[in-house]
């Protein structure tokens, strides 16, 4: 793989990975969407996408054709894909920067605000009458949890209130930084400082390489 094709692959990454860390390093937990997570993954590995798959199976006889613009064509049904997959895939929240210990008695105390009949079976909640099942799923070595759903029939407007509560409830509860964050960090910047290097002292190499994969 040349210096072009490795800039590609580990620039997206490198940026995911430095912005998860700062996630990490800070002394509030945030609160996102299953979507955005997914979405946020997708475009961190979609450099590896880039100088693989699609360049491994190019039409060469659309690259022909159409020279740089397949590139566009390509990207596009990637970011099509992505977007279909974000959209299948069932609710969620997504939790940093916290325990299951420390998010359950918020969550305990919030519930009743939707569903005076929900109840809690081990890891499992049920809200019957806000028509919402989920399950909390933790990653305790990166600090962060998800709410699932469970089942299929899901209240989209639940999910939405029930996230916006979460993020107005936990913006002010202090937690301790993860120092898995340094890490995340640490690769982040040994990327960067690769990429930089590669773009520095093989720019003729790289120029060439571009030239040649935008069809010029």
């Amino acid at each position: 793989m040349d210096s072009l094709h490795l800039t590609i692959a580990l620039a997206p990454l490198a940026t995911y990975l430095a912005v998860l860390g700062c996630i990490q390093l800070t002394h509030r937990p945030l609160v996102t969407t299953g979507g955005r997570d997914h979405a946020a993954l997708g475009l961190a590995i979609g450099g590896f996408i880039a100088v693989g798959p699609m360049e491994l199976f190019m039409p060469q006889a659309a690259a022909a054709h159409f020279g740089w613009f397949v590139w566009i064509l390509l990207v596009s049904l990637y970011a099509v894909s992505l977007s279909l997959l974000v959209l299948l895939a069932g609710p969620r929240i997504v939790i940093y920067n916290i325990s299951s210990d420390e998010l359950q008695p918020i969550l305990l105390k919030i519930l009743p605000e939707f569903d005076h009949e929900s109840n809690q079976v081990g890891e499992s909640f049920v809200l019957p009458n806000a028509g919402m099942q989920f399950s909390i799923e933790e990653y305790p070595v990166m600090r962060h949890l998800q709410i699932a759903s469970t089942g299929s029939a899901q209240n989209m407007a639940g999910w939405r209130a029930l996230e916006l509560e979460l993020a107005e409830k936990l913006a002010d509860l202090p937690v301790a930084p993860n120092p898995y964050g340094v890490s995340m960090l640490l690769f982040a910047v040994v990327m960067f400082a690769l990429v930089g290097y590669f773009l520095a002292t093989d720019q003729e190499a790289v120029a060439q390489s571009l030239r040649h994969m935008l069809r010029f």
